[in-house]
């Protein structure tokens, strides 16, 4: 993923950089990553890691997780695959599932992020932090900016 999720951000006006991290990059590349999302506002994590009959398991590789709980408050986490590498990521701020790899979900996830209203709940449980039924519904409240915000299923608002 994230081509056309950057590109989708890029075309409504959003400054977008891109590393991209394979399975088999080396250290050298994490390190770069690294680099970039430090000097980022916010850094975007698009992943996709989709469930594979006798895989054994799951799951991001360590080097990638490691990368993504350093950045911190400052890093967002999309799954185009398995929703359960939140588990990997607890330092992670905010989640977004988007399932699959396709056009029409990168294109879904650039404009929640740029401020389409978002809405889901989770048909699993992914423990230990979320239940069945969790996540945003439709509705949502007004800020006290005056911006929309939606409203979590769970009443939780600390962004997970």
């Amino acid at each position: 993923p994230g081509t056309g999720l950057a590109a989708g951000l890029g075309t409504r006006g959003h400054l977008v950089s891109i590393s991209r991290l394979l399975p088999a990059s080396g250290p050298a590349s994490y390190d770069s990553a690294r680099a970039a999302a430090a000097a980022a506002d916010l850094t975007l994590f698009a992943v996709a890691v989709r469930a594979r009959e006798g895989a054994g398991s799951i799951a991001m590789p360590l080097s990638l997780a490691e990368l993504i709980n350093g950045a911190g408050v400052r890093a967002m986490l999309v799954s185009f695959g398995s929703p359960y590498i939140i588990t990997q990521v607890p330092e992670v701020s905010s989640f977004l599932i988007a399932w699959t790899v396709t056009s029409h979900s990168e294109s879904a996830v650039a404009a929640a992020l740029h401020g389409a209203p978002v809405t889901g709940r989770l048909p699993i449980e992914i423990p230990p932090r979320y239940r069945i039924g969790d996540g945003l519904m439709a509705g949502g409240r007004q800020r006290t900016d005056g911006r929309q915000t939606d409203r979590r299923t769970d009443g939780r608002t600390d962004g997970r």
